[in-house]
């Protein structure tokens, strides 16, 4: 009868040390009210603000995972996060920004993963020294193949030219340093062998006695297997 007794309460502290490692382990996956952000330095203060104001609103006790989702979904500009638990009170969340790589008109960007962010999320000495392309259409509501084009668009490129676009079937790249263009669509990309083709007929124009210095040079790639050079002004 003792025995059974003894068994018995052995049984209960079992159940007991298995249910408070459940607890932990559960606790364990949970965001805790203690945390400190470790955010991307691309983010404006402002931004960095409103995420730690919104982890205290919304996402404390969240399980980690639908933490990090809730996250990823209300910050457009977020582009991975981690959160580790130090202990059961205290969590390191550690966020990571979609990295900026063109200025769109004014008050947009264009990041690398192809999504168009306001100005106002990131610091301005992470922004103003980006090339700027100039859209004259809706940013917010850019096809696919608008966006695939700005993506493929090479540093290069932007180096040398200031990029309007006008529609999808006018986009002029103007040169910076010469009176000279190249006029494309957004379903062809002008890689550097083809840029380097039209500075040679620009060139090629420059050189006829006939043409006054001021002209611009303009060389269109919309047509078919064909480059046409046209001039405007002079």
């Amino acid at each position: 009868m003792k025995i059974f007794k003894n068994v018995k309460i052995l049984s209960i502290i079992l159940i007991a040390i298995f249910c408070l490692f459940k607890l932990k382990k559960i606790n364990s996956l949970l965001l805790t009210n203690k945390f400190f952000i470790v955010s991307d330095s691309i983010f404006s203060n402002e931004i960095n603000n409103q995420i730690n104001e919104f982890i205290n609103k919304n996402l404390v006790q969240k399980s980690l995972k639908e933490a990090s989702k809730i996250l990823m979904d209300k910050f457009s500009f977020i582009n991975n996060i981690k959160i580790q638990k130090k202990n059961l009170t205290y969590s390191t969340i550690i966020i990571n920004g979609d990295s900026p790589l063109y200025q769109i008109n004014d008050g947009y960007i264009f990041s690398q993963s192809g999504k168009i962010l306001s100005k106002d999320f990131f610091k301005n000495e992470n922004i103003n020294s980006l090339e700027t392309i100039t859209l004259n259409s809706d940013v917010k509501n850019l096809n696919s193949q608008t966006i695939n084009f700005i993506e493929k668009i090479p540093a290069s490129l932007t180096d040398e030219f200031k990029i309007f676009w006008e529609n999808d079937n006018s986009i002029k790249l103007k040169s910076k340093n010469q009176n000279f263009t190249i006029i494309t669509t957004n379903k062809y990309f002008p890689d550097n062998k083809i840029s380097e083709i039209c500075k040679k007929l620009y060139q090629e124009v420059l050189q006829n006695p006939d043409v006054k210095q001021n002209t611009e040079v303009i060389t269109d790639l919309r047509f078919s297997n064909q480059i046409v050079v046209s001039l405007k002004g002079g």
